[in-house]
């Protein structure tokens, strides 16, 4: 959760999506993992991930941890199903 965001909603839906896009990338680079097999030989296998990322954004409403959970949960299926990062999802 980040709380350094703007108080101007489009400024803080830039700022989110940002940092979003920044972890997007990162999880995006491709690593190399280690297969061990049942008899002993070493396979090293490159791996590539995506993300689907969501983000809701709250500008100062009282909310429990439970709703602030469904709302993110709700805009990362958004965003899944839009098949990218996906804003606005507010409460």
């Amino acid at each position: 959760m980040f709380r350094e965001f703007d108080n101007d909603r489009a400024a803080s839906q830039v700022q989110a999506d940002s940092v979003a896009e920044k972890i997007r990338a990162s999880l995006a680079q491709p690593y190399l993992v280690e297969v061990h097999s049942s008899d002993g030989s070493v396979c090293i296998v490159q791996h590539h991930c995506t993300a689907s990322i969501g983000v809701a954004l709250f500008a100062g409403e009282t909310l429990s941890q439970v709703d602030v959970c469904k709302y993110a949960d709700a805009a990362m299926y958004q965003a899944k199903g839009a098949g990218h990062l996906q804003l606005p999802l507010s409460a």
